[in-house]
C-alpha cells in the first residue's frame, strides 16, 4: 500500500446502502460489441435493493455483491 493505493473498507452489514450513489469506472466498451474507451470513464448509478438486484440479476450473490443502476440509461459494459 502507499499515499494513492488503500486497501478497501468492507462493510460489516449494518449499513443500508440501496439507493445511495455508487460509482463505476473503467476503460470498457461505450456500446454494447463496440470497442473499448481510450479514456478512463465513470458513471453514478444508484444501489438496488435486494429484491430488485435479484430480479434484474438471478445469479447475483446477494450476501457478496451489490448491485447498481436501473433504467437510467447509465451502465457499465464489457471491459469495465
Amino acid at each position: 500500500y502507499s499515499n494513492q493505493i488503500n486497501p478497501v473498507c468492507i462493510p460489516d452489514g449494518s449499513i443500508i446502502y440501496e439507493g445511495k450513489d455508487s460509482f463505476a469506472t473503467g476503460y470498457g466498451h461505450l456500446v454494447s460489441d463496440g470497442t473499448p474507451s481510450r479514456y478512463l470513464m465513470e458513471v453514478n448509478m444508484k444501489i438496488l435493493t435486494k429484491e430488485r438486484c435479484q430480479q434484474k440479476f438471478r445469479s447475483a450473490n446477494m450476501t457478496i455483491e451489490l448491485c447498481a443502476g436501473d433504467n437510467e440509461n447509465k451502465d457499465t459494459c464489457q471491459g469495465d
